[in-house]
């Protein structure tokens, strides 16, 4: 059996030099409720903890503290859903942080005969975010914008 770390460096930019000095902790909670047409669930997580470089401590890095996601459903028909993502800033040492950014869903999906018409509304408010960091300190991932998708299923 091959540990994670052991598969990560060869070939690559990125050697995790620090896995044997890091103590993270944290906890997850979970909420799901169902009653008629009506669904819903939420997770918030916590995570910390420290990492050490040359015996000293730094504040955790590359992970969010606090991450909280909701999602309602609206089972009739049509069915309707909506979400709200929340990702806590995150940090790198010696960088910019990313900083904290919410994300809101919705989206609507009705049967016709034997088709299935979907329509997705992704991040409908166009925050502008970013989802992780490149190895330069202004180089970081943009998060998907505004964006429309229409989905079209037939039965056969």
């Amino acid at each position: 059996m091959k540990l994670i770390k052991d598969k990560i460096g060869i070939g690559e930019n990125w050697i995790p030099g620090n896995i044997d000095s890091v103590f993270t902790y944290g906890f997850s909670l979970k909420f799901s409720y169902r009653k008629d047409y009506l669904k819903m669930n939420t997770i918030f997580k916590f995570t910390d903890g420290s990492e050490f470089h040359n015996n000293l401590k730094n504040e955790l890095q590359y992970i969010p503290k606090k991450t909280f996601s909701l999602n309602i459903f609206l089972l009739k028909e049509p069915e309707i859903y909506f979400s709200l993502r929340y990702n806590d800033k995150i940090k790198k040492l010696n960088f910019e942080d990313i900083p904290a950014y919410y994300i809101i869903n919705a989206g609507i999906i009705k049967d016709i005969k034997n088709m299935r018409i979907s329509l997705y509304l992704n991040n409908i408010l166009n925050r502008k975010h970013y989802s992780n960091f490149g190895y330069i300190s202004k180089e970081y991932y943009p998060g998907e914008p505004f964006t429309m998708k229409i989905k079209i299923s037939l039965k056969i």
